[in-house]
């Protein structure tokens, strides 16, 4: 009885290492920036405001699973970085190893050629701040979503094995400000439409994707020069991609990070990150492929100028497949 019960235990325990996720949750940390003008300062509130409620209503989070800091806010509830390191070491005692932690920052960012820092109401977080506090929490999987001008410096520090690292911008030089944020936040509230691979429900992989395709047409539609170049990383190298549905370096733990939290498992193959994707939208991904192999004999100017032509070429493409998508399920709803 003794030796069926130690069997018991052990077939219990392999079976929740397996699955990896078993009773697990996800925690999300949202920090709205210093805004600086009023027109910031109202926007990154909104935006990260909108992103707690919809969590709450539409993704099935407890209020008390996310965390929103801003600029506006009273007490602990201030963006300062005092209450952002104090709210990690709270984190560290309550996260467990299995928990999956989001941390959004929205907001302005800077880079002093060595650092990138996320701007705060007084003295700011580095990146490497950031990557100190993260390495610290017990949790292996994370998400951070750095939606903030220069973010791209981000990349580098916050890259490591079992977490995904999404920014705004490609490099530490891109200081404008950004609207990424604004697109990203359409991936999570027009659920049918980012949801590329109808399995109802949306990865960190599809709302990367959904983002970057609606900011592409944007600057195209608005005829400006395109300032900010979405990464993503997941496999650890701290490089990031803009095309992490073309490579299954880049894309595939993404592809597995759901924003739900009563997520459905879903199992998939090397090539399940591009399942979702025709032969068109291969046919221009090998295109990027192999431009980005000759990228180190051409002129910088001339590879972007053929980089920005072939993305806008994919976004228009992805949105034509999204609206013969919407069509179609009007149809089905209107024969039933």
């Amino acid at each position: 009885m003794k030796r069926a019960k130690w069997l018991w235990l052990f077939f219990a325990a392999t079976v929740l290492l397996w699955n990896g996720t078993a009773g697990a949750k996800n925690v999300v940390v949202i920090i709205a920036g210093k805004g600086g003008l009023d027109e910031y300062r109202e926007q990154f509130l909104e935006q990260a405001t909108t992103l707690q409620q919809m969590l709450v209503s539409e993704y099935d989070y407890s209020e008390k699973d996310v965390f929103l800091l801003h600029e506006g806010g009273e007490g602990d509830q201030l963006s300062s970085a005092n209450n952002i390191r104090a709210l990690f070491r709270q984190l560290r005692s309550q996260l467990r190893p299995t928990d999956r932690l989001i941390l959004v920052l929205i907001g302005h960012g800077s880079y002093d050629g060595v650092f990138g820092k996320f701007n705060l109401p007084g003295p700011d977080l580095s990146d490497a701040d950031f990557a100190e506090l993260i390495e610290a929490l017990p949790c292996r999987n994370v998400l951070v979503v750095n939606t903030s001008s220069a973010s791209g410096s981000f990349l580098e520090k916050l890259a490591g094995k079992g977490r995904v690292v999404i920014t705004a911008t490609r490099s530490g030089l891109e200081r404008n400000a950004t609207h990424f944020a604004e697109f990203w936040l359409q991936a999570l509230s027009q659920k049918e439409n980012a949801d590329l691979n109808k399995d109802g429900q949306i990865s960190a992989l599809e709302s990367f994707v959904f983002a970057r395709d609606q900011l592409v047409r944007w600057y195209e539609e608005q005829r400006r020069l395109r300032g900010e170049h979405p990464l993503l990383d997941d496999n650890g190298d701290g490089k990031g991609t803009e095309t992490p549905d073309l490579f299954t370096e880049d894309g595939r733990l993404a592809g597995q990070f759901f924003f739900a939290q009563t997520a459905k498992p879903v199992v998939t193959d090397a090539a399940g990150a591009t399942a979702h994707l025709d032969r068109r939208q291969k046919a221009i991904l090998e295109k990027v492929r192999k431009l980005q192999a000759r990228k180190a004999s051409m002129p910088e100017e001339q590879y972007y100028r053929e980089f920005e032509k072939l993305m806008l070429e994919l976004a228009r493409l992805n949105q034509q497949k999204v609206g013969q998508g919407t069509l179609k399920k009007q149809q089905m709803r209107r024969e039933k």
